[in-house]
């Protein structure tokens, strides 16, 4: 039996203005303070899908702009500054 594995890379690192949709992130997560709009401090930790165990250091709203022009409010967003891109999570989408 073979086994397939795909790892998808959009070539940007840090960008604000660049989302990743994600199927199996439980919530929404970025890298940059700067993107929010509401901002909350708290502590938690998210553990990976390589179970690296990563610090929470806020959550608030991100209001992204879409690429017809419209404008998407993502709430409760959790800030890991650890991580290298911004994602969006598929399941958590409103």
């Amino acid at each position: 039996m073979e086994d397939d594995l795909l790892v998808v890379s959009d070539g940007y690192k840090n960008n604000t203005d660049i989302w990743t949709l994600d199927l199996a992130c439980s919530y929404h997560y970025t890298p940059n303070q700067s993107c929010f709009a509401i901002y909350a401090k708290i502590e938690g930790s998210v553990i990976l899908g390589d179970d690296h165990s990563c610090k929470v250091a806020g959550i608030g709203t991100i209001r992204v702009g879409m690429f017809d022009g419209m404008v998407r409010t993502l709430t409760n967003v959790k800030h890991i500054s650890e991580l290298k891109k911004n994602l969006v999570s598929l399941g958590y989408l409103e």
